[in-house]
């Protein structure tokens, strides 16, 4: 149905095959892309409405059961059913609020707004998607640019883990464009690792598109307009009955306008997540710093009664920023515990923070005592170095520490993993 080639920038576009060669010609609409460049050309209006609404309905009841039974999400990625009943208010001390975790990927992986730009391997081609022209009340296509990729997340269990994003990218003169607008395709995912393919009978291939990470029911459905360009991640339906999908193994795409002909116009194929030093350096890099390195640290390998407390804030109308504080308990050498604080100001992404150093006496006196410098090359292993340039008390000259976190954080449901 299409050939596949990989240029040198590890790009993997698909070329099409047409499906319908007079497509163009009957609609005539300048938003298509040339039949050469994508096969799901058609003509306008012959659409198999009743699939859409069919497609629409499916998903929606699978997660409206899942609000029904009154699932909540616990850290380990299991589902436990709660007493409580979703939409009213619950009595707060026995019903805790919980955050998402029940994921296809690790919590701390994505951050709303999901990236705009593609990284690494990426599935990338150009299609025409359905689209409504409310001048002439009809269905016609515009061309977009549909592109899949994976971002490399932290692992605590040694398995390579991820995310997989999807971007629907508009033409540059469409873009914005809130009076004709592509529509939503239906998605169907089969996997021959998770023993599931297309038409699955018990609809196990369906996928859930959402727009913002860590969510647990929010979703995006067929035919759900595309005014702007958009990024999808896609994500687990929160049922163990229809979470069999694993994103980091090969699984192929199918894509559908709901043509009355010729409805699925490509099927493309994600391979199995393998990070290189080439493909993904992220998943080889230091964690991006954030809240989920707060916590109590302390150094496992030669313990001792030193330990540190790490936070990490919002700051006030600066989204783009973190506030990172830290208070390090160490000893001068007649073994008189001390106090050695910092803060710094980091922008969001960043992998390392420098932060001077005071030391702060029994009488709340403080001195400049050094600088300190924090890398994560996970979510609970922090390597920091420190230079003692003051003289005075506590660890001396300059040196190197990696240091594990005491507990584990878990606050409302949030893991860092």
């Amino acid at each position: 149905m299409f050939n596949k080639s990989i240029s040198i920038l590890g790009v993997v576009v698909f070329g099409m095959a047409t499906l319908a060669t007079d497509a163009l010609a009957q609609t005539g609409l300048s938003r298509q892309w040339p039949a050469t460049a994508a096969a799901n050309t058609q003509a306008p209006s012959q659409r198999n409405e009743a699939a859409v609404a069919a497609e629409r309905s499916s998903l929606q009841l699978r997660l409206a059961a899942t609000a029904k039974n009154g699932v909540s999400i616990s850290a380990n990625r299991g589902v436990r059913t709660s007493s409580s009943t979703p939409g009213t208010n619950q009595n707060n001390s026995t019903d805790e609020v919980i955050s998402n975790g029940y994921h296809a990927y690790p919590p701390s992986c994505l951050s709303d707004p999901l990236p705009s730009t593609t990284s690494g391997p990426v599935i990338s081609l150009p299609v025409n998607l359905a689209e409504f022209d409310p001048n002439a009340h009809i269905v016609v296509t515009e061309g977009v640019t549909i592109s899949v990729w994976r971002v490399a997340c932290v692992s605590l269990t040694g398995q390579a883990e991820s995310a997989t994003l999807l971007r629907i990218q508009r033409q540059t003169a469409f873009e914005g464009d809130s009076t004709q607008y592509p529509l939503f395709p239906g998605i169907r995912m089969s996997q021959t690792s998770s023993g599931v393919g297309f038409d699955n009978p018990s609809g196990l291939d369906f996928i859930r598109n959402a727009v913002e990470p860590n969510t647990v029911i929010s979703t995006v459905y067929a035919d759900d307009p595309v005014v702007n360009s958009t990024t999808y991640v896609l994500e687990y339906i929160p049922d163990p009955a229809f979470n069999v999908q694993n994103y980091n193994n090969a699984f192929n795409l199918r894509f559908d306008n709901f043509f009355l002909s010729n409805n699925y116009f490509y099927t493309g194929v994600m391979p199995t997540y393998a990070p290189t030093n080439a493909t993904y350096p992220a998943a080889f890099q230091p964690m991006p710093i954030s809240g989920y390195q707060s916590g109590n640290w302390v150094d496992k390998a030669t313990p001792s009664n030193e330990n540190m407390l790490i936070q990490v804030y919002e700051i006030p109308n600066d989204p783009t920023r973190r506030a990172f504080l830290f208070t390090w308990v160490a000893y001068a050498a007649n073994g008189l515990p001390l106090n050695l604080e910092g803060n710094a100001i980091y922008n969001l992404g960043d992998t390392t923070v420098s932060s001077p150093v005071v030391i702060v006496t029994t009488n709340g006196g403080q001195s400049l005592w050094g600088n300190v410098t924090f890398t994560f090359s996970d979510c609970n292993t922090s390597q920091f170095t420190y230079t003692n340039n003051s003289g005075q008390p506590g660890p001396s000259g300059s040196g190197a520490r990696t240091w594990s976190r005491l507990l584990g954080l878990n606050i409302n449901g949030i893991v860092c993993q």
